[in-house]
């Protein structure tokens, strides 16, 4: 994990925290179902961008094989 998600994800959990019940669940607190899903997106943008890597580095290993 990269020192920049580190912060953002102890920030959320600062924040999520005192949101938090009981049994697991969160109650609605200002600003912190926003924050959710910010860091949601994030992650999604980040996954695709990891799909994207995967796919390039499997057609370069397919053409290198192919080559030989």
């Amino acid at each position: 994990m990269r020192i920049d998600d580190q912060r953002i994800v102890h920030s959320l959990i600062r924040q999520v925290l005192p949101c938090a019940l009981a049994d697991g669940s969160v109650r609605p607190c200002p600003g912190v179902l926003d924050k959710l899903r910010t860091q949601l997106t994030r992650l999604d943008r980040r996954a695709e961008e990891l799909a994207q890597a995967r796919r390039t580095l499997r057609q370069a290993i397919a053409a290198a094989e192919h080559a030989e």
